[in-house]
């Protein structure tokens, strides 16, 4: 929401009427997952991948430095416990 302007303290359970066209695009791109470890991990890679890129994107529209440090650190650690290849 955050994109958009919006405080997260202001919005209710039907997000969907503050989200964008391409923010939309971007939710329903999240694979399907099912109960295998598989799935599972291939839907935590396609979150996490989208989180990066829009994260970046803000903090370059904020004009915040990018934590490049804690994302080497997160992106180790998934890979250590979640096996996600980056």
């Amino acid at each position: 929401m955050t994109e958009n302007g919006i405080r997260s303290n202001t919005i209710n359970k039907r997000i969907g009427e503050h989200l964008s066209v391409e923010q939309m695009h971007c939710l329903t791109s999240i694979p399907a997952f099912g109960l295998s470890e598989h799935s599972i991990r291939e839907a935590q890679q396609s979150i996490a991948s989208a989180y990066l890129g829009r994260a970046r994107k803000l903090c370059e529209l904020c004009e915040v430095n990018w934590p490049s440090e804690l994302e080497l650190a997160t992106r180790k650690l998934l890979q250590r416990e979640l096996k996600m290849g980056w």
